[in-house]
């Protein structure tokens, strides 16, 4: 009788975990927030979601960095992706090694990570870029995509990290999608105004050395529609702070970036970009930034008149084109 007991209770066992096997198993073949295995961003965007862009950018990190000698860094969002790796090399050496660590919607907790991650794999930071747009300060920890990599934090965040996963791809909205694309290539229905997604869809070229992305079909495709893009006409009343503000333990992780360039003597510059909807830092802030930096350090392009004034300057309501953005490299690193 005794021995019917256990035979049950293992039975019972069993049957209740065979569907949580099934799911991660399925986790563990689909990976579809690439964050299992590693992708190129060309193919890996491809997708019916949004894969974790810092986990990318973070294993080919890993990947490159005794190859390279990586030296030279672009810390940021996806909106440092147009800062093109040849327009920065004319400004702080062509024999820099330069790498883009960006992830979707950086946070100033993930760019203190990324460069305590560097110094802990004993590389040093020679020169930095780092673009700072109005939303910096927003909270986007609920956010799929923007889940810090668990190498940054430590082996032991890595069960955490993929836990938050597949509880996501439990949600059955989710697991349906991804399914569906996974069997029919179908993506999820979207217009062509939803510009990100558009985005992303259009990636068709990636540097391994440099984990810089090209979008050759996208901008073909703008040059016969412009109308697809944003050109926004400069209008001094239109700009406005952004209601999110940098909180003290903000400032703490800025202060600590700040130290991290300071120990290695980084040449660095921090860029405030402009937003096609007019949207500009708080100025309390800006003046932090420029405290904790220094004001020499800081370029508040957030005004910037090219932005406004010459043809398409914005893919979207985020992304600023390759050309405006070599126009504001230009414009601080010739600016004294």
């Amino acid at each position: 009788m005794k021995d019917d007991n256990i035979n049950r209770f293992v039975l019972k066992t069993l049957t209740a975990t065979i569907p949580i096997l099934a799911i991660v198993v399925l986790y563990i073949i689909l990976d579809p927030f690439g964050v299992v295995r590693r992708h190129e961003p060309c193919p890996a965007f491809k997708s019916a979601i949004p894969f974790n862009k810092g986990y990318i950018s973070t294993c080919a990190y890993i990947d490159g960095r005794e190859g390279y000698k990586y030296d030279s860094f672009i810390f940021g969002s996806s909106r440092t992706i147009n800062f093109r790796a040849d327009d920065w090399a004319k400004h702080i050496g062509k024999n820099a090694s330069i790498f883009h660590f960006d992830a979707s919607n950086e946070t100033p907790e993930g760019i203190l990570l990324k460069m305590q991650f560097i110094q802990s794999k004993g590389d040093t930071i020679r020169n930095a870029l780092i673009e700072i747009p109005p939303i910096f300060f927003n909270d986007r920890s609920e956010y799929l995509s923007y889940r810090t990599p668990w190498q940054l934090d430590g082996l032991v965040s890595a069960p955490a990290f993929h836990y938050y996963y597949l509880k996501r791809f439990t949600d059955w909205s989710m697991f349906k999608s991804i399914i569906k694309y996974k069997i029919t290539g179908a993506m999820p229905p979207i217009e062509i105004a939803d510009k990100v997604r558009f985005l992303t869809t259009l990636i068709d070229g990636y540097d391994e050395k440099t984990n810089e992305t090209y979008f050759n079909s996208r901008d073909s495709l703008y040059a016969l529609h412009p109308e697809y893009g944003l050109s926004p006409k400069y209008d001094i009343t239109k700009f406005h702070f952004t209601d999110k503000r940098a909180t003290a333990y903000h400032l703490l992780i800025l202060k600590q970036i700040n130290a991290i360039l300071q120990k290695d003597r980084t040449n660095f510059k921090i860029i405030l970009g402009p937003m096609p909807d007019y949207t500009v830092l708080n100025s309390n802030d800006t003046d932090s930034l420029k405290s904790i930096f220094g004001a020499k350090k800081v370029y508040d392009l957030s005004k910037y008149d090219k932005a406004y004034s010459s043809g398409m300057t914005f893919y979207d309501n985020t992304h600023f084109t390759p050309s405006l953005a070599k126009e504001m490299l230009d414009t601080v690193y010739y600016c004294k």
